[in-house]
C-alpha cells in the first residue's frame, strides 16, 4: 500500500468516526435537490434509459457520470470544498 492510500484511507476512517462525512453527504444531496440539479440528472436518467436499445445499468452510468459531475453548481461544490478543507485542517496538528 503506498502511502497515499494509507493516507487517504486515515483520512476517510476520520470522517467517518467523526460523522463528518454524512453529515456533508446529507447537506450535499439537501443543496443540490435545492438548485434542481436531483431533478436534471433524474430526467437525463430517464432521456438516456429511454434512448438506450438495451438497456444496461453500466452504460447508463458511464453516460451520466460525466454529465452529473460536469453540472454540479459551481457555488455548491466550493461550499462543500470548503467544508471538507475546514475539517482536514482541524485534523491537522
Amino acid at each position: 500500500m503506498s502511502e497515499g492510500d494509507a493516507t487517504f484511507i486515515e483520512i476517510h476512517k476520520r470522517f467517518t468516526e467523526k460523522g463528518e462525512w454524512d453529515k456533508i453527504i446529507t447537506s450535499l444531496l439537501e443543496r443540490l435537490n435545492e438548485t434542481g440539479w436531483v431533478d436534471s440528472l433524474r430526467d437525463k436518467s430517464k432521456e438516456s434509459a429511454r434512448s438506450m436499445e438495451t438497456l444496461r445499468f453500466e452504460k447508463l452510468m458511464e453516460t451520466l457520470n460525466p454529465h452529473a459531475q460536469g453540472s454540479v453548481p459551481e457555488g455548491v461544490r466550493a461550499e462543500f470544498v470548503e467544508q471538507i478543507r475546514k475539517f482536514l485542517e482541524s485534523q491537522i496538528e
